[in-house]
């Protein structure tokens, strides 16, 4: 029964939001505690002010002037936790005593009686002091290990009077308030109060009817998981068996398709026996000439390597023979393959599927409307959000699942999932599945519904807002609530300019660049793959300064301290304005690896290399020289990488839809996961350590919260936007698809 205790004591010390020990908890109306710090933090990303929801239960608290520090403070679980730092833990603690006179002597004992911290040689003056003599004290040890003496370590952090740190003693009923003996004869002489004895009993009745509240919010819970796992079990019940006859009518179908295939196959067999022996005559003929063709080149390469002088000489005539009538062997007439002129017929199956996709691809949480009563009090309706989501809805067109008093029988006749609805189908199993009629159930109200806690993104925002000329402020323009859901938003920026990366001394009239990066606070560089150039512009879009860089890929680019890095052959090399240093950081052994090798920076000034090949992170510094390597466990197909503030890298695979996290000692681990049809490219973080990555696909940049949430889309929408890079000034710098660098200042 103590474990049990301890179990649930352990959970109200955890904070529901960073799921860490509670520090300075505040309680909301919900009685749920968080850190005020997280609250803080919750508060600054919310969109009102005004109040605060639980991240547990969705339940409001208001705070009247906008701030956490209005909250209630939750002395009781603040309480529990400082014993619970002295039962459990390890700590040492030092003499109160020997503290006062400037020493520093660890603590072996506690009085229980006035709280005072005592060394072995201040414990035995305190039990042979006569005013003390009677106070009890006991070993830091006993205290760990008894647990008769947790109680005494409760009452000695009881709350005192605030205004004269006395013990209270009475509840001015007038103030509402504690007083202490003091406050009787001073501030409070007049007022009426009662013993405090008293005042706790009423608060012991409240508990005991918000106990027998809860006890039937939470009886009302279970029932209604009950019935929603019955009608779960009925759903799954009929999808099984809808599935079940469109994989037996596929069967069938499947078996009268083999059977017309293999007629025909054996058809086309016999029409093309001749030509399967045609050519295997010629492949016989063609790998003799290859085989002779290999004796003459080896003779030639022998002759060359180890020939006396006297012997080359001797087939000098015979060679500019055979060079000089050589090129009629390198031009072999292969002979005509003759045609087949074979037309199969077309096979006439039934439309066995009559399937019309909805436009609509979110699936709305659900939302059960239950009842809950408390012994002694009136029944309320309380309406729970399947999902952490707003409860209120204005207007949803996916079904709405009561809480059911009786048990149903009969069974589901239509159901809807992703927008498609699946109807009964009243015909003999054995029968073909024509009789599946799936229709189309979406609208055009459905623009309006919530999106879940996945991060996935209503089709609102594909109506993007036009990307402002060049050199222009973009206005700011707030969406309508019926245009996006209400933690989504278009964020506004403040300016944006649009630098087209062609020049005059280009070779190719089109430009190439999946990548670019910030070189100075005021300069950023593009890699030109189609030109084989390094291109520095400044801010106004005007060139400073290019360099020729024959045979770089150019995939991927950064810029560390004035150094540019860049993909070169199988690895990476380094450039400035005057400098080239001929150093790479890798060089592979296997000239085949693809020369992607993509490129961040740190803090503290390295440059970070991966490729696919790699199961780590390399650092080198800005001379080439290795400063370490960080594991990845695995080995992954980065695709972009960056780093914050914090260390931590994060970075986009290839063919994947996920934004990974990354950080030394701690692992790979999903820090977002995209939409089916998102092409996740550049990646780049602000000064707030927040993500942004860039949408190739849908032509968007998505702004992630430290956190991993999605906070919304840039209002500027760069085609096929890559490679990005942020400045310490908060400036965005994408490249996209057409040659052209975006600057956006956000």
């Amino acid at each position: 029964m103590a474990e049990a205790f301890k179990r649930k004591e352990d959970q109200l010390l955890i904070c529901g939001i960073c799921e860490g020990r509670l520090t300075d908890p505040r309680i909301l109306d919900c009685l749920h505690s968080f850190c005020k710090e997280c609250l803080v933090i919750k508060q600054e990303q919310a969109a009102i002010k005004d109040n605060v929801v639980c991240q547990l239960c969705q339940q409001s608290t208001d705070l009247p002037d906008q701030s956490p520090d209005s909250l209630t403070r939750n002395v009781f679980v603040t309480n529990i936790g400082r014993v619970d730092e002295i039962v459990n833990s390890n700590r040492s603690f030092y003499c109160s005593f020997c503290d006062d006179q400037g020493n520093t002597e660890s603590a072996s004992s506690r009085c229980l009686t006035c709280g005072d911290w005592l060394c072995l040689v201040c414990a035995g003056r305190h039990c042979g002091t006569t005013i003390t003599k009677r106070h009890k004290v006991v070993t830091i040890d006993d205290i760990r290990v008894n647990s008769e003496h947790l109680n005494e370590l409760r009452k000695l952090l009881e709350i005192k009077c605030h205004s004269h740190d006395e013990r209270i003693i009475q509840f001015c009923t007038q103030c509402n308030k504690p007083i202490c003996l003091e406050c009787i004869s001073s501030d409070h002489k007049y007022h009426n109060s009662m013993p405090l004895e008293d005042a706790v009993d009423l608060v012991h009745d409240d508990l005991s009817d918000l106990q027998r509240i809860f006890a039937g919010v939470e009886e009302g819970d279970s029932e209604s998981e009950m019935q929603i796992s019955k009608r779960l079990q009925e759903v799954r019940s009929k999808e099984s068996s809808l599935v079940q006859r469109l994989h037996d009518a596929r069967d069938r179908l499947i078996q009268d398709i083999q059977q017309q295939a293999e007629a025909a196959e054996l058809a086309i067999s016999q029409k093309f026996e001749d030509v399967r022996l045609f050519l295997s005559e010629a492949s016989n003929t063609a790998s003799n000439i290859s085989r002779n063709t290999e004796k003459s080149r080896l003779f030639c390469e022998r002759l060359r390597q180890e020939g006396l002088q006297g012997e080359c000489i001797h087939f000098k005539d015979l060679l500019k023979r055979v060079k000089r009538d050589g090129n009629r062997r390198e031009q072999l007439e292969f002979p005509s393959i003759p045609d087949v002129n074979l037309k199969v017929s077309d096979f006439s199956l039934p439309a066995v599927f009559d399937v019309l996709q909805s436009d609509q691809s979110i699936i709305e949480p659900v939302v059960a409307q239950k009842q809950a009563s408390g012994k002694g009090q009136n029944k309320e309706s309380i309406q729970v959000t399947l999902g952490p989501q707003k409860q209120e809805r204005q207007e949803s067109n996916f079904p709405l699942i009561e809480r059911i008093t009786e048990p149903k029988t009969e069974n589901v006749k239509d159901f809807t999932k992703s927008g498609l609805s699946v109807k009964e189908s009243n015909e003999d199993p054995d029968d073909y599945v024509d009789d599946l009629d799936y229709e189309d159930c979406s609208s055009e109200d459905e623009s309006n519904s919530d999106v879940s806690d996945n991060d996935q993104v209503s089709e609102a925002w594909q109506n993007k807002i036009p990307i402002a000329p060049a050199a222009t402020p973009c206005k700011q323009t707030q969406r309508k609530e019926s245009e996006a859901d209400d933690d989504i938003w278009t964020i506004n920026v403040k300016e944006c300019n649009h630098v087209p990366l062609t020049i005059s001394s280009d070779r190719n009239k089109t430009t190439a660049v999946s990548d670019i990066s910030w070189l100075t606070r005021t300069e950023f560089a593009a890699g030109d793959k189609a030109n084989e150039k390094i291109k520095v512009f400044n801010r106004n879009g005007d060139l400073s300064w290019s360099k020729d860089v024959t045979g770089a890929s150019l995939e991927r680019l950064a810029c560390v301290d004035g150094v540019i890095a860049f993909d070169y052959h199988c690895g990476v090399r380094l450039e400035t304005k005057e400098k080239t240093f001929q150093k790479v950081y890798f060089s592979a052994t296997n000239k085949n690896t693809k020369n992607i090798f993509p490129i961040a920076k740190t803090n503290g000034k390295d440059v970070v290399i991966a490729h696919t090949s790699f199961i780590q992170l390399r650092c080198y510094t800005t001379n080439g020289k290795r400063n370490e390597y960080l594991p990845l466990d695995r080995k992954i197909d980065i695709n972009y990488i960056c780093m914050n503030e914090r260390s931590e890298f994060f970075f986009t695979e290839r063919n994947s839809k996920l934004v990974n996290k990354f950080r030394d000692g701690q692992g790979v681990s999903v820090f977002y996961k995209g939409l089916p049809d998102m092409v996740l490219e550049g990646i780049a973080t602000d000064s707030g350590n927040n993500v942004y990555v860039s949408d190739s696909a849908g032509g968007d940049i998505l702004k992630l919260s430290p956190a991993g949430k999605l906070l919304g889309i840039l209002e500027v929408h760069p085609p096929s936007p890559q490679g990005m890079s942020i400045s310490s000034d908060d400036h965005l710098l994408v490249c996209d698809g057409e040659g052209n660098a975006w600057i956006i200042h956000l």
